[in-house]
């Protein structure tokens, strides 16, 4: 793939990204400290990104790096959507998964003794 091809990539990513999460173009943008018309011209491949816009990307979008250059294609497999899941549990649920978790990776850890 060359750099044009690179980029169309890479805005492909973000734009289906960004859909599946129904935003705007201009909601995202605004959620990334960028123009909208520079968004546009990204998803569009028609330029690059600084690296402060591209985590920008990623966190608003809740995407690793990984998923949006195309090094992991599974936006699924990554533990930040563990993480956010997590984060959004109230108090109880949260002490309540984490005990379970705690008790897996034990039971686990046994196993590989």
């Amino acid at each position: 793939m060359d750099k044009e091809e690179y980029k169309m990539f890479i805005g492909k990513r973000i734009r289906d990204a960004r859909e599946k999460l129904k935003l705007t173009r201009e909601q995202l943008a605004e959620l990334c400290e960028m123009e909208p018309s520079f968004l546009a011209a990204i998803e569009n491949g028609k330029k690059s990104m600084t690296l402060f816009y591209f985590k920008n990307v990623c966190t608003a979008l809740n995407v690793s790096a990984d998923y949006i250059m195309g090094i992991n294609t599974d936006k699924n497999n990554d533990i930040s959507v563990l993480a956010q899941a997590l984060s959004n549990m109230n108090k109880q649920d949260f002490e309540c998964t984490e005990n379970i978790v705690v008790e897996l990776v034990k039971h686990f850890n046994k196993k590989m003794l």
